[in-house]
């Protein structure tokens, strides 16, 4: 079952307010963090993991996981037309990150569905 718009709002929300330093959260554990205000039983992960738990799709949702294989990276789907995604990230720390820059947008990348546990 896919999780309805104000859980998905919420976590958005929680991970947009976090000034986290790449020391001291990696990728995977943000995304954990941020997922687990709203879904208390979900696992930690690595990056690499979530595809193997996760649906993937075409037609991201807000809060949908955007996974990117090279260089191992997972992160939220900000939405916004598929140009925005908040996570944790070597050079920035927790920070929302354009899609469409030099470095993101030709990484292989696929969208991974959200679902309620």
């Amino acid at each position: 079952m896919s999780l309805d718009l104000h859980y998905r709002q919420t976590i958005l929300a929680w991970a947009a307010q976090q000034h986290f330093h790449y020391s001291q959260v990696d990728c995977s554990h943000f995304v954990w963090l941020a997922v687990r205000t709203v879904i208390s039983n979900f696992p930690p992960l690595s990056s690499h993991s979530y595809q193997t738990h996760y649906v993937p799709t075409t037609s991201p949702l807000p809060a949908d996981l955007i996974y990117f294989p090279v260089p191992g990276h997972i992160a939220l789907y900000a939405g916004s037309g598929k140009t925005w995604f908040i996570g944790s990230q070597t050079s920035t720390g927790v920070a929302s990150v354009y899609f469409g820059d030099l470095y993101w947008s030709p990484k292989p990348h696929i969208y991974l569905r959200l679902e309620s546990q």
